[in-house]
Parts: structure tokens; C-alpha cells; sequence
């Protein structure tokens, strides 16, 4: 199921698939060999940092090259598809030298044919699963039950992109094939009740997996009959295993799902009874639940309800930590647009389509920023200059998609601006749009500093960035590329919305070149040869401060373009100011060369760095904050965490102010590696 498709069952095949997952590793693996599939699962998963535990495995010589990969692409599958799918592409490339190998390669390409369906390469997932499972060994992959569930999940994918290839009879030869695999492996499990349990997951899985392929399609009769197929499935489950959580909230979808087909089928009584048998379920409460619930309130006019069911629709995807991407975009908010206008209420629906243009700004960063680090990733790989022109046309498909999508929203922006510019004419309601978008522009701008920090043990960071109007031109932000952090903090000249438009340049390009493993001195020439061109006709710069950090040994390169000096923990004063190399700010002229430095280690030595809206914070009588008293300040301050720090520094600058308005942006970052 596709991002910008049906609703419904958003986060069911995740659901699913962690079920299958979960039963898989709890069933007996009958095994053929002395290969233990489970013996480092529990150590690496439970570990805080699973990079770091992989690294230290691998070195150990506990684990081989591959199965490190597997671990990695687990890992990253959960935050970056892109570099998730680049590792693993690496990753089947290697030799395969013995059962262990053999295993996590064939783990590997499971996890890499199902991104090729979760990012929508429909012909390449076809072409890649179909060749690699005509070449697989069968008793091989029976004598493990994690990979037998592999397995049958590849199987039933296979079916899946015949569906979106329009190719719907192989499609069903496929599905028929995979249920009789299911049936195989049932007779072969000689009543493991685990095991059963797993296959008859798969079965529903299958039979729902299919319903929303078709459904996507459009082809509602084939969704239909599978979502019957799928009720029988889960009826039979639930016979002899009971009502569980998992298999509650599968009845609440499909009886959602079938209320949605009914309604199109202009069946609206079967539909609306449906409806009501959903809505008795419990999972009806939680907040997926109603979200699951939009689409078919949509289709058969329930607009009032569609919109309570879905008004914190952005408050979910910022608690699951969604990126402003084209799919959230197009596929979620979008549906409050709709159900804004269908009832009516063209205000509002005004304030959602300007809101969903301007977070297309936010969403092409953050295309362009995983493009860039996957690009990165598959420089390293054997073939990169075939690897590289594949990405590099994925890459142009996404632009010409995020045109299609701005120039579908700006026609519909100027459909409902051109119902309501009568009533723009009074000077209050301009005044109001103007602060809504304000806040959408502060809104966005927030979104493009991390407020999670690097988990690693021996490091602690955090950070905090608060602008003195409604948007403004400070920065900050870090890129982690294996053992080594790079992070930066910045201000940019003047204040407001033209500050924040090249913050957000200056914040781009620092990612950018970080990921392509650049030396600070260095991003700091590349970014100034781009910021200081002859487009930049206001004369804007930036100053910046510049780090990498080996998390490791503490080794610090650095480099400082025109920025305040940061303090250094330690010494006999137990901190300075940081004595630096003077460079010129960034944007100024374009053809300066930076000078760079380094420090061998500042293991268990704070590092503060920050903006001059901290030092320069002015009270009512315009007496500064200063130097000196920062200085004071962290040396008398215990360093219990980096937050705490920040936190403490926060609330001297409150006390400081007494009340007066911020005279400028303020950013704090702190860090300590021990």
C-alpha cells in the first residue's frame, strides 16, 4: 500500500509484518545446521546504539561482513529508506562464504525486494524477487522458520506488484501458488501451535495485502472478494486462537474497508451498517483507528465527523516523527483539506492548502537531503557509475512528481482564493492571514532542526533554537556518518522571513556536504562558493561554526567562519573561550579559503557553542548579558547533562531580560564525549 493511496489501513502492513516477525523468532527453527539465525538478535536490538554494537561484533570477528549489513539495513529501515536500500544493495553484492553469510544474504534481500514495494519500484522489485526466488535452495530456506516467513512475505509481494503492473491474472496465479505454500509448511510444522499461528497471520496478511492492492487499482470487485477471503481467514484465526489485540484491530479494518467499498458500489445502507458495526470495536478509539476511518466518511459526505476523526492528523505524524515529505503531504494533510471544503468551511480550507505550499519547501529538503546521503552510500558500492545514473534518474522522477503535486496544489489554492478574496478586503482579516502564515513559516522552520539528538553511549547533546520574531536566521544542526559527528551552529544577517529563507539554504548545504565526509574547512569554501555567488544580490552572510567530532577518541576538527568563539570545558580556569583562526563570515566573497583546525581530544570537556542572542540578550535598560557572565556562569555550573546546561543558561538569560522583548534569535548547542 502506497503512501498516497488509501488511508484505511495506514500502519496495517507494519502491523502485520511485525506480528509474523515476532512469532517467527518465538518459533522452534528446525534446523539443518549448527547456524543459530537467533543468537545475536536479542544482544543487538536491546543495545542503545546498534550501530555501535554491530561495529564492535564485527570486529570481534563475532559476525561477518554481511550479517553486520543485515543488522544495519534493520536498523535503518526505520528511519531512512533511501540509505536503508543503498546498504543493502552493497550487501548482496559480497561473496557468500558459509551458512551464517548464506542466512543474513538471504535475510538481506527480503528486507531490500520489500523497500523496492514500500517506495513504489514496482518493475525493478518484480524483476529482482522473481530472479532471486527462482535461484534459492527450498531446503534450505525450510530448515529455518524466520526464513521461511521471509519466504512466503517475498511470494506474496511478487503477487503485489503484478496487481500495480496491471498484470491481475498473474497476480492471482501468484497468490494461488503462495497459499499453497502456506498449506506446505503447515502440514510440515506437525502441530506447533507457534508456528500455526505464524501461517495463519500470513494468510490473513496475504488475503488484506491484496485487497488494498486491488482497492488502490481501482479494481473494486477484486478487493472485495479478497477482503471476504481475508474475513475467513481471520474468522478461522480467532477460532483457535482467540480474540487478540492484533486480531481486533484486523476486524476493525476490514469492516472499515468493506463500509468504504459498499459505499462505492452505491450500497450506502450496507455501508452505513457496516460503519456502525466498525465503530463498536474498540480499536475504534485509538487514534489510528479513527485516522482509518476518514476515507469512507469522505466518500459518503460525513464531513463534520471526518473532520473530528482526523483534526490532529499533524499532531500524530509529528509524535511518529514524520518528515514534511510529498507522500505525507499529498497522502494525510491533504485529507483535512477535503474535509474542510466538503463541509463547507472555506476558511479553513484556505489555511490548510496555504499551510500544504508551504510545507512543500520543508518537503523538498528533505527529498533532496536523503537523496544526497543515499547518493553518498552508493559511491562506495562495486558498480557505482551504473548505481549512481539509476539514483540519479529516481532522483529527477521525484522532482517531476513534487512539480505534478506543487502546481495540483497551487491550482486548487487559487480555486478557494479566488471564493473568498471578497472577503480579504477588510484590513483585520489580512492582518490574521498574515500571523497564520507567519506561524506556519515558524512552524516549518522549527521542523528543519532536529530535536532528537545522536543516542550513543559516551556522548551527550542537545540543543535548542529560539527565535526572537515569529521566524529567524539562526541555525543549527549535525550529520552522523559512522564514528564521526558533524555539527554546526549559525546566524545569519538581519532577521525575519528573508533570514529564515537563507537559513534554510545555509542549513541544506551543511547537510549536504557533511554527508559527502567533507572536512569542516572545506564545507565551510563549498557553502561560500554557493551562498556568495551573484544570486546573492542583498549582500546576506552567514556566520558559522563548523564541527567533527570522532565519538571514539574525542578528536575535534573545526572550523570557525566569523562565528562567536564557543567555551571549552576544563583547565585550570574550568573554561575559556575557545581561541580560533579568524575567518570571514560565510557569503561574502566567494572565492575565500577557509583555514581549519583541530584539538586532540576533548573527551570529558563540555562544548558550548552558541549565537550572540545569548551574550548580547539586553535587559529594559539595554545592558547586555556580556561575555564575562557567561563565562561565570559555566564555570560555575555543575555539568550533569548537556540539556541542563542549556536549560540553566536558558533561564539566566529569562532573569537577565526581566521582561524585555528578545532582541535577537537565540541558539544553544552543548555536547560532552566521555
Amino acid at each position: 500500500m502506497q503512501p498516497n493511496q488509501l488511508r484505511p489501513f495506514f500502519g496495517f502492513s507494519v502491523a502485520i509484518v511485525a506480528v509474523v516477525l515476532f512469532l517467527g523468532s518465538c518459533g522452534k527453527a528446525r534446523q539443518t545446521s549448527n547456524f543459530n539465525p537467533d543468537k545475536f538478535d536479542s544482544l543487538v536490538f536491546a543495545s542503545r546504539s546498534v550501530p555501535h554494537t554491530v561495529d564492535s561484533l564485527l570486529q570481534a570477528g563475532a559476525i561477518g561482513r554481511i550479517g553486520a549489513d543485515f543488522y544495519r539495513v534493520n536498523y535503518w529501515s526505520d528511519y531512512n529508506d533511501t540509505l536503508a536500500m543503498a546498504i543493502a544493495d552493497t550487501a548482496l553484492n559480497r561473496k557468500i562464504e558459509n551458512d551464517d553469510d548464506r542466512y543474513f544474504h538471504y535475510m538481506i534481500a527480503g528486507m531490500s525486494y520489500q523497500l523496492d514495494y514500500i517506495s513504489g519500484h514496482y518493475e525493478r522489485g518484480l524483476r529482482r524477487t522473481r530472479q532471486f526466488l527462482d535461484s534459492v535452495d527450498p531446503d534450505f530456506v525450510a530448515s529455518h522458520s524466520k526464513l521461511r516467513s521471509n519466504h512466503l512475505m517475498l511470494n506474496s509481494i511478487l503477487g503485489y506488484y503484478n496487481i500495480y503492473l496491471y498484470r491481475f491474472d498473474e497476480a492471482e496465479a501468484q497468490f494461488k501458488k503462495t497459499t499453497d505454500l502456506i498449506a506446505k509448511y503447515e502440514a510440515d510444522a506437525q502441530g506447533d501451535s507457534l508456528d500455526l499461528a505464524l501461517y495463519a497471520y500470513m494468510r490473513i496478511r496475504l488475503a488484506t495485502s491484496a485487497m488494498i492492492a486491488y482497492a488502490n487499482m481501482k479494481q473494486d470487485q477484486l478487493a472485495m472478494k479478497w477482503l471476504e477471503v481475508g474475513e475467513t481467514y481471520l474468522n478461522d484465526y480467532v477460532q483457535k486462537n482467540g480474540e487478540t489485540s492484533a486480531a481486533q484491530s484486523t476486524s476493525y479494518k476490514l469492516l472499515m474497508m468493506k463500509a468504504l467499498f459498499l459505499n462505492r458500489m452505491g450500497r450506502a445502507d450496507e455501508a452505513a451498517l457496516a460503519y456502525q458495526q466498525a465503530i463498536k470495536n474498540p480499536y475504534y478509539k485509538s487514534q489510528i483507528g479513527r485516522l482509518n476511518s476518514v476515507d469512507y466518511l469522505l466518500e459518503s459526505h460525513h464531513y463534520e465527523e471526518a473532520l473530528k476523526n482526523i483534526d490532529n492528523i499533524e499532531d500524530i505524524l509529528r509524535y511518529q516523527k514524520k518528515e514534511w515529505n510529498i507522500d505525507n503531504i499529498a497522502g494525510f494533510v491533504s485529507l483535512r483539506f477535503k474535509a474542510y471544503l466538503g463541509a463547507g468551511r472555506r476558511d479553513s480550507a484556505l489555511a490548510i492548502a496555504t499551510r500544504i505550499i508551504y510545507a512543500l519547501d520543508s518537503a523538498r529538503v528533505w527529498e533532496k537531503r536523503d537523496k544526497a546521503a543515499e547518493l553518498a552510500t552508493v559511491y562506495d558500492t562495486k558498480d557505482k557509475e551504473a548505481q549512481i545514473a539509476e539514483k540519479e534518474t529516481s532522483l529527477l522522477q521525484t522532482r517531476i512528481t513534487a512539480l505534478l503535486v506543487a502546481l495540483a496544489l497551487f491550482s486548487v489554492f487559487f480555486i478557494v482564493y479566488s471564493v473568498l478574496r471578497r472577503r480579504a478586503a477588510k484590513l483585520k482579516a489580512a492582518q490574521d492571514r498574515i500571523e497564520g502564515e507567519l506561524q506556519i513559516a515558524r512552524d516549518i522552520q522549527m521542523s528543519m532542526v532536529p530535536h532528537e539528538f545522536p543516542h550513543r553511549e559516551g556522548l551527550d547533546m542537545y540543543a535548542s533554537m529560539t527565535p526572537a520574531k515569529e521566524v529567524g536566521g539562526d541555525l543549527y544542526g549535525y550529520v552522523v556518518r559512522g564514528n564521526m559527528l558533524y555539527f554546526a551552529v549559525g546566524d545569519v544577517s538581519g532577521k525575519g522571513v528573508p533570514a529564515s529563507l537563507f537559513m534554510a539554504q545555509a542549513t541544506r548545504l551543511f547537510r549536504t556536504m557533511a554527508n559527502q565526509g567533507l572536512m569542516p574547512a572545506e564545507i565551510c569554501k563549498h557553502m561560500n562558493a554557493e551562498l556568495g555567488g551573484e544570486d546573492n544580490v542583498n549582500g546576506m552572510f552567514v556566520t558559522m561554526w563548523i564541527g567533527m567530532l570522532n565519538m571514539d577518541n574525542g578528536h575535534l576538527y573545526f572550523c570557525n567562519a566569523g562565528h562567536n568563539p564557543p567555551v571549552i570545558g576544563g583547565g585550570a580556569n574550568h573554561g575559556d573561550f575557545l581561541q580560533m583562526e579568524s575567518n570571514a563570515p560565510i557569503g561574502l566573497w566567494p572565492d575565500l579559503e577557509y583555514v581549519g583546525e583541530e584539538i586532540d581530544t576533548i573527551k570529558n570537556r563540555p562544548l558550548f557553542v552558541y549565537t550572540d542572542g545569548l551574550n548580547e540578550a539586553e535587559d529594559p535598560q539595554q545592558v547586555q548579558f556580556s561575555d564575562d557572565r557567561l563565562l561565570e556562569i559555566l564555570r560555575n555550573t555543575h555539568f550533569d547533562t548537556a540539556q541542563q546546561v542549556i536549560e540553566a543558561l536558558a533561564a539566566q538569560v529569562a532573569e537577565h531580560r526581566n521582561g524585555a522583548e528578545a532582541n535577537d534569535d537565540l541558539t544553544m548547542l552543548c555536547l560532552r564525549v566521555s
